[in-house]
C-alpha cells in the first residue's frame, strides 16, 4: 500500500467521523468509533473491506484537492 493512500484514507475517515457528530443531533443513529469507521463494518467480506476503505480514500482525495482549491484562491 503506498503511503498516500494512507494518508488520504486516515483523512477520509477523520472526514467521516467528525461528519457523524455534525449529523448526530438531526437523525440520533449510533455513534460509531474511529476504529468502526477505519476498518469498516464487515471484516469478514473483503470486497465489502477493500470499497469500504477506497472510499475513506476518496474522501481523503476530495478533502485536500477542495482545501487546495481554497487555499489557492484565498491567497
Amino acid at each position: 500500500m503506498l503511503w498516500g493512500s494512507l494518508v488520504f484514507e486516515f483523512i477520509g475517515a477523520i472526514v467521516r467521523f467528525a461528519f457523524q457528530y455534525l449529523l448526530y443531533p438531526l437523525n440520533k443513529n449510533r455513534l460509531k468509533t474511529f476504529d468502526e469507521i477505519w476498518r469498516g463494518p464487515d471484516k469478514e467480506d473483503p470486497l465489502n473491506f477493500i470499497s469500504y476503505g477506497f472510499s475513506n480514500i476518496l474522501i481523503g482525495f476530495s478533502t485536500i484537492i477542495i482545501f487546495v482549491v481554497i487555499t489557492i484562491y484565498v491567497f
